[in-house]
């Protein structure tokens, strides 16, 4: 299907109209106007199709005199791979925080695109990952220690014994004094 390194315009030209996220780098499309090169699902204006030229990598792209959008960012990988944003994350010690507004400017972007990405990706957002990683670190202190219910709910850096208790509730459908209960008697 692709041969060399310049595709044919009639091929791929509908894909880009379609903003279809499913081609980024199977592709990448260039505007010989703007001589800027972008992903299929690139959200900027659509050129018109005698302006176009296709490429099977971004270097190919460059290598024809062309630059990369600022907008959808086609010389870095796809989406940063969230998992590494959330690696990054954690080896800050950033997703013990509460605030999405600190661990999108660690990583340099915005919080609303951050809790889009990692919703996208992951189906829950930062802080319902972060609220998690704190709910299950509870757990494990609740089960392999002794130490009382709301120290380890001030341990886990929640503010209160009531919040603590809802949101383990929620996530694991019975409050932590019945989950310490239920593991005794096994």
């Amino acid at each position: 299907m692709f041969t060399g390194t310049e595709i044919r315009l009639k091929d791929f030209y509908g894909k880009v109209l379609s903003r279809d996220e499913r081609y980024d780098d199977v592709f990448f499309f260039a505007v010989a106007t703007t001589s800027i090169y972008c992903r299929p699902s690139c959200p900027a204006k659509r050129p018109l199709e005698k302006n176009c030229r296709f490429f099977l990598t971004a270097e190919a792209a460059e290598e024809n005199g062309f630059r990369a959008c600022k907008r959808c960012k086609p010389d870095q990988p796809k989406n940063a791979d969230i998992a590494t944003l959330l690696y990054k994350l954690q080896s800050q010690d950033v997703l013990k925080l509460n605030d999405a507004q600190s661990w999108a400017t660690i990583l340099g972007i915005s919080e609303r695109h951050l809790r889009r990405r990692v919703k996208n990706k992951v189906g829950k957002t930062p802080l319902q990952l972060s609220r998690l990683q704190k709910l299950t670190l509870a757990r494990r202190l609740l089960l392999s220690t002794n130490l009382p219910i709301i120290s380890i709910a001030f341990q886990v850096d929640f503010t209160s014994v009531r919040q603590f208790n809802s949101a383990f509730k929620q996530e694991f459908g019975m409050s932590p004094r019945m989950m310490r209960q239920q593991e005794k008697r096994s």
